[in-house]
């Protein structure tokens, strides 16, 4: 009898294996499926946006509130240098385009900063050559350091009728 509950252990032990091995295939099945979902969604996303023609352009805004001024001519980025407190620093881009389009830019970052820059020009319609002219002000009490964010600049080809 005693030979019988041994057996009896082996098969379970076999039947086990089994359902483990069917598990882990089910799980890879479902991993694939996931991935192949995620890709075919990026790939509608992307398409949406090449038939909507947008365009994002961000650029890293840097500013230092200090004792004195300082210049700083890189032109990868919007950096305002160092300025004094009561003092404004300008930074202009330039962009061009062939076709009409709608361009729009908000800022992201140091919520100091943020409040601290001004745009030339926002929400607006372009076709060629234009600038924008980037401005900050930085107030009386303002505290000397480091100051970082984004401004991201959003085209959008407007349609053709």
């Amino acid at each position: 009898m005693v030979k019988n509950i041994k057996k009896v252990n082996n098969k379970d032990k076999i039947k086990n294996k089994k359902k483990i091995k069917k598990r882990i295939i089910f799980i890879l099945i479902l991993v694939v499926v996931a991935l192949i979902f995620s890709s075919f969604t990026i790939l509608i996303y992307n398409y949406i946006n090449y038939l909507n023609n947008e365009q994002t352009t961000v650029y890293d805004m840097k500013l230092q509130v200090g004792d004195h001024i300082a210049f700083n001519v890189e032109n990868e980025s919007l950096n305002f240098g160092m300025v004094m407190p009561e003092g404004t620093s300008e930074r202009n881009i330039k962009i061009s385009s062939d076709v009409l389009v709608h361009t729009t830019i908000f800022f992201e970052g140091d919520e100091d900063l943020i409040n601290w820059v001004r745009v030339s020009k926002n929400d607006f319609y372009f076709k060629g050559k234009d600038s924008i002219i980037f401005t900050v002000s930085v107030p009386e009490t303002a505290k000397f350091g480091n100051y970082a964010g984004k401004a991201v600049i959003f085209f959008k080809k407007e349609q053709t009728k």
